[in-house]
């Protein structure tokens, strides 16, 4: 799997806030890919530096196996 691309936004909100609604509404857009899960909680269990292959291998094709080329922009949920 050839995956060359980083999130373009992340949402971040407080519990409660809305950030379900607003990322049901994005999702919608065909041009937008979410992770899946919506919340992969990835980045607060890093207790290393990232090297590019990790990143390749253990975020981008576990959270966004289903990206494609012709997708506009990419999205985590915080």
């Amino acid at each position: 799997m050839d995956l060359i691309f980083f999130p373009d936004f992340f949402i971040i909100g407080a519990p409660r806030c809305g950030t379900t609604s607003l990322s049901r509404y994005l999702s919608k857009h065909p041009d937008i890919c979410f992770s899946r899960p919506k919340e992969p909680h990835y980045f607060s269990t890093v207790s290393q530096p990232l090297t590019t292959s990790h990143l390749q291998r253990h975020y981008l094709e576990r959270f966004f196996s289903h990206h494609h080329a012709g997708n506009a922009a990419v999205g985590e949920v915080l």
